[in-house]
């Protein structure tokens, strides 16, 4: 209960600082960028004051954000910036062709690395005949993960491999499994994490909402240099 009333309470110190915002300094810029929402609760009235008061807006639609089964843009918010703004970025250029139906102004622009940072390895320390197959992503994202779980975990203990789970959770069922390695992620540590990766994997259902995401754990594998095992879905 103490955590919910945290989160409300900062929730509401944010939104105000964003009305603040909006109502007094947006005018002050040729150009405002907005991604995902303005604010993330209620009705798109913020939205709709800050279309009116800004000289140009530029939307950023995070992946297939609020899509529904149908079509995109199920909340209101988001729905409403892709229809008014005078560009939008989408994730994938399968969003590209459907919000251009909402609005011609729409581009696909790729996720990338700096290649001056995501630099491969000149040499690997995997012992011989062992390999480090990795992960990396979210706890939401972890769901396309766990129902290859048990095969994995099979496939690594028959043949002295090592499962490597870069993210935001821990699995308390494979918790105590000696062929997995949970490793919280961090910004300053994730290029140095993805380099113990001898192989990625990104495993994604053939579902409409995975059709909007950019693909981003490729690039980075590939950025890396690292052999990467995907579904050929979407963007992939």
């Amino acid at each position: 209960k103490v955590f919910a009333v945290i989160v409300a309470l900062l929730t509401i110190y944010c939104s105000f600082k964003r009305w603040v915002t909006v109502l007094w300094k947006v005018r002050q810029f040729d150009c405002v960028y907005v991604f995902m929402w303005a604010t993330p609760v209620g009705s798109p009235i913020l939205e709709f004051i800050l279309r009116h008061l800004s000289k140009r807006l530029v939307y950023d639609m995070e992946d297939s954000i609020d899509a529904g089964s149908s079509w995109i843009g199920k909340s209101a918010k988001s729905r409403y910036l892709l229809k008014v703004s005078d560009a939008n970025i989408v994730s994938s250029s399968f969003l590209e062709k459907r919000i251009r139906q909402i609005n011609p102004n729409s581009y696909y622009i790729s996720s990338s690395v700096d290649l001056n940072k995501w630099l491969p390895l000149e040499e690997r320390s995997t012992a011989p005949g062992s390999a480090v197959i990795g992960w990396t992503g979210t706890f939401s994202s972890g769901a396309y993960l766990t129902p290859l779980l048990p095969h994995l975990v099979d496939f690594c203990q028959k043949n002295n491999h090592k499962l490597l789970i870069i993210g935001d959770f821990i699995l308390t069922e494979y918790a105590n499994v000696n062929c997995i390695e949970f490793r919280q992620w961090s910004k300053e540590d994730e290029i140095s994490d993805l380099h113990d990766i001898d192989i990625g994997i990104y495993p994604l259902p053939d579902k409409e909402w995975v059709y909007g995401k950019s693909g981003l754990k490729l690039i980075q594998y590939l950025a890396l240099g690292i052999p990467q095992v995907s579904s050929n879905v979407g963007m992939n």
